[in-house]
């Protein structure tokens, strides 16, 4: 025959230093004044001694947790804070005994199943999006191989025409220049100048493997202030001749000579005025 107090003294150290069940004894006042080893290992540090109240997580601060524990047999879910740092739900019942209410809890395996299949089911969108974002990144290597292939006939086209003009007006200023006047000499060379400008930044702007690593190449030469604003003069005034105002230049007498990319300033020279 089975002595009844020895099963009894077996169960009662399994559960208490063993069992994966956690098990607290509560006061009159729902204070936690016992636990076992897993209560400990999976509550937070001062559990014994304070209300269980204050160790249940309530958002809504709606429980009724002394309520609660008056339903004894029923099985209540209630989520906790645990050492772990993350809430935790258990599934709880409550006994009454003479000194006070044994508490039985054990995790919640629904609420771990719905977690599992929520992390799944995260997991395959997560999966989803990185294909989408393979795909999305496959489609910009081909928009930014159109865009280099579109530059590059850009450029092409834009050097021809330039270049003409760059052509034309050398031979009008070599052929011709001794039947123009002064002023439409200087007219010429301006567009001369302004074509050479604008050869450069093609050159600078539209070439792929500048656009690629992200650099502009500077043509470095020594330059004064004096001579970048004396190249960049001729064609603002042109434009303000059209427009009825009247440019002033005044550049201070200074013949310091800068290692800089001297059509690059004049660029911003002009779009500066």
């Amino acid at each position: 025959m089975f002595d009844r107090s020895d099963i009894a003294e077996a169960m009662r150290t399994y559960v208490l230093e063993t069992a994966q069940v956690m098990v607290l004894h509560l006061d009159a006042d729902d204070r936690v004044v016992g636990a076992n080893d897993q209560a400990l290992r999976v509550l937070r540090a001062g559990t014994v001694g304070r209300p269980l109240a204050e160790q249940i997580v309530d958002f809504n601060h709606t429980l009724d947790v002394p309520a609660l524990i008056r339903q004894t047999g029923m099985v209540h879910r209630l989520t906790l804070s645990t050492a772990s740092g993350q809430p935790e739900t258990f599934g709880f019942r409550f006994f009454s005994i003479s000194s006070g209410v044994l508490a039985l809890a054990s995790l919640d395996f629904q609420e771990q199943l719905e977690l599992r299949n929520e992390v799944l089911s995260l997991n395959r969108e997560l999966n989803n999006l990185t294909r989408q974002l393979h795909q999305a990144n496959a489609e910009l290597r081909e928009l930014n191989q159109l865009k280099n292939q579109f530059l590059g006939m850009a450029a092409h086209d834009l050097r021809k025409p330039i270049g003409l003009i760059m052509t034309y007006s050398e031979f009008v200023l070599d052929e011709a220049g001794v039947q123009l006047s002064e002023q439409q000499r200087e007219f010429l060379r301006t567009c001369l100048r302004a074509a050479t400008g604008m050869k450069q930044l093609i050159d600078g702007f539209l070439d792929l493997a500048v656009i690629e690593s992200g650099h502009l190449r500077l043509d470095l030469a020594p330059a004064s202030a004096r001579e970048m604003v004396a190249g960049a003069e001729p064609m603002a005034q042109l434009v303000a001749e059209k427009k009825g105002i009247t440019l002033l230049v005044d550049v201070a007498d200074d013949t310091r000579r800068l290692r800089v990319d001297a059509s690059k300033l004049q660029q911003v020279l002009l779009n500066l005025v």
